[in-house]
């Protein structure tokens, strides 16, 4: 566009979570005043590498746990400006600001890879872009029986950068007033969160949530907090005779140490999620969306086939996949049914018909089987929490716009096998990044794995026409909650139970559908939204938790029983075929990371 973007980089926005802080909800950093270098960018939360595909790798090795920082990219308020701290305010001109939080399953993700780069976006949308880290994996959300981890700090985290955003964005031109949360996967899973907890109030106007709501956590929250806590400390050799809390606090731990936990919890490595434990979010997921939103405008979506990111990449990497499923698909998917989401034999008969009815013999090719387990994995974690978030706001009186990604990227990036755009397809066009990328193969000024440097220079003119023609409806979205349909004079239109209008979104094509996208929905929602048991704590009976020895207790108790059950080969419980479709149900990222990671 021609326009100057100042980028700084690695702000501080909380004490460094080192020493007794590990673990702890964010303490604010104190105001010493000065000059603090933001020229580089600095390292993500501790975690570890991301390998998908042979092409997709990402080294998580420079990762630390100093890591609560967020970068902010700005217009230039006067490009002939030589100083921009020293450039008075222009009162007059307030922009609107955009914070986005990455995805990666709470596990994976930091704010100085390339994809979150918000140079284009800023510029484009004429906006403040900051991009946040936040603590992951059991740095994030790990929790002890006595609450002296709390759990659920990864949140706590987000909720101090909005405030550190409010206190200080009108220093680099943006309006504290005009503030919108974005986020995409469990990014999006957590600014949902954002827009109904009581503590967010205040902090920003607006969501804009991509491929998935807090609807989506439903299926993440299958493992107790306090096991997770006592596999974890188990591992880590913090039940010998020593303050279980204590010495993970004290301890050194290292990604070799994450590398442990994740080889002992396995897929459950992916149940350290948000969870029902403090006033942030104090009521299970599904109760918290009755008429509490304190947001007037949402703008939420998905990709037009979440689900193949997930079983593409997932049966590629285990050739014999579509032999098993082939055998016996009912018994294998109901039974799935049943171990994840509670759903009775009988009853998930209604959801296996709909899905496989449309066969006179039943019978189907390895490709329509495939597409099929595709289709329940996107509608139950993307599609239909995306729905039931948008009806629930809408029923609420908060304005809501849907739309659905339907283009297929000319370069894959995540090396889809299908043909139709599936899961982080839309990042680089909504967030800009493709326009962008080139800049920084140059400055280095942010993470760049070779794959994507590579896809870049390939997307046609076309593409990076669409890409700004997305990113000017989300500045119209920022500034009045009221998005266009490019190359027309009509507004957006609302999503609404009499007319739950959807916009689907391709280069020179935005087409108006009605919705819902998925008729399976109604399926889905009471195993989705009703209650269940609270997963925060063990159905067993519990010790008291007001001394070392109870925790302890409690924990080798739960140690115990985790060492009986982890070693046992998927056969000793059920068959190979409900394993697989175990893994897919189970949710995909994480499942398909830790199945592909070499």
């Amino acid at each position: 566009m021609g326009r100057s973007i100042s980028a700084f980089m690695g702000i501080p926005y909380a004490q460094p979570p080192l020493g007794k802080l590990r673990f702890q909800r964010p303490v604010p950093i104190s105001r010493k005043g000065g000059v603090f270098d933001a020229r580089q960018a600095r390292p993500g939360c501790l975690q570890l590498d991301l390998k998908y595909s042979e092409v997709v790798d990402i080294d998580n090795s420079d990762t630390v746990e100093d890591c609560l920082h967020l970068n902010v990219f700005a217009p230039r308020r006067s490009d002939s400006a030589e100083d921009y701290e020293d450039e008075a305010p222009k009162q007059d001109v307030k922009l609107p600001v955009f914070v986005f939080l990455y995805g990666g399953v709470y596990v994976w993700g930091e704010n100085q890879l390339a994809l979150y780069d918000g140079v284009e976006f800023a510029a484009e949308a004429d906006a403040i872009y900051v991009v946040v880290n936040y603590r992951l994996n059991i740095f994030g959300f790990l929790k002890s029986p006595d609450d002296r981890i709390p759990g659920n700090v990864g949140l706590w985290d987000q909720l101090e950068a909005l405030k550190w955003v409010r206190e200080n964005i009108a220093s680099f031109g943006g309006d504290p007033e005009m503030v919108t949360l974005g986020g995409q996967s469990a990014g999006a899973f957590s600014a949902a969160i954002h827009t109904y907890s009581p503590l967010s109030r205040g902090l920003f106007k607006r969501a804009f949530l991509m491929s998935g709501s807090s609807f989506s956590l439903k299926f993440l929250q299958r493992t107790s907090t306090d096991d997770l806590f006592g596999t974890v400390a188990n591992t880590l050799s913090c039940l010998d005779g020593v303050d279980p809390v204590d010495c993970l606090t004290t301890r050194n731990l290292t990604r070799n140490s994450l590398k442990s936990i994740e080889n002992e919890l396995r897929t459950r490595f992916m149940n350290l999620v948000p969870s029902s434990v403090d006033q942030l979010m104090d009521h299970p997921v599904d109760e918290l969306h009755r008429n509490k939103y304190h947001i007037k405008e949402v703008m939420l979506g998905i990709t037009l086939r979440e689900g193949d990111f997930f079983i593409n990449n997932f049966g590629r990497r285990l050739p014999f996949f579509s032999d098993l499923l082939g055998q016996t698909p009912q018994a294998a998917i109901r039974l799935a049914m049943k171990v994840l989401f509670g759903i009775g034999i009988r009853e998930s008969a209604e959801i296996y018909n709909a899905y496989f009815a449309d066969s006179a013999t039943g019978e189907f090719s390895s490709h329509e089987l495939v597409r099929k387990v595709s289709d329940i994995v996107g509608h139950c974690v993307f599609d239909c929490p995306t729905e039931i978030f948008a009806r629930h706001a809408a029923a609420s009186g908060v304005k809501v716009r849907h739309y659905v990604y339907a283009h297929q990227p000319s370069v894959k990036i995540n090396l889809n096998t299908g043909n139709e755009p599936t899961h982080i397809d839309d990042i680089p066009f909504m967030l800009g990044s493709i326009n962008s990328v080139a800049e920084n193969s140059r400055t280095l000024r942010m993470k760049l794995p070779k794959f994507f440097l590579d896809a870049q220079k390939k997307f046609s003119p076309e593409e990076h026409h669409f890409s700004r023609v997305v990113i000017r409806q989300i500045a119209n979205f920022m500034r009045s909650g009221k998005p266009r349909i490019p190359g027309s004079d009509r507004e957006w239109p609302l999503y609404t139970k009499a007319n739950p209008a959807i916009v689907y979104m391709a280069p020179n094509n935005f087409t108006v559908v009605k919705g819902p996208k998925s008729d399976k929905c109604s399926l889905w929602e009471p195993y989705i939204v009703s209650s269940s048991p609270d997963t925060t704590t063990s159905t067993e009976p519990q010790a008291p938790k007001t001394t070392t020895e109870s925790i302890e207790e409690n924990v080798i108790r739960r140690g115990k029983v985790l060492r009986r059950t982890q070693g046992r080969n998927s056969s000793d419980t059920v068959t190979a075929q409900a394993s697989i479709l175990l893994l897919f149900c189970s949710l995909a990222y994480f499942h398909l990371a830790v199945s592909v990671r070499t």
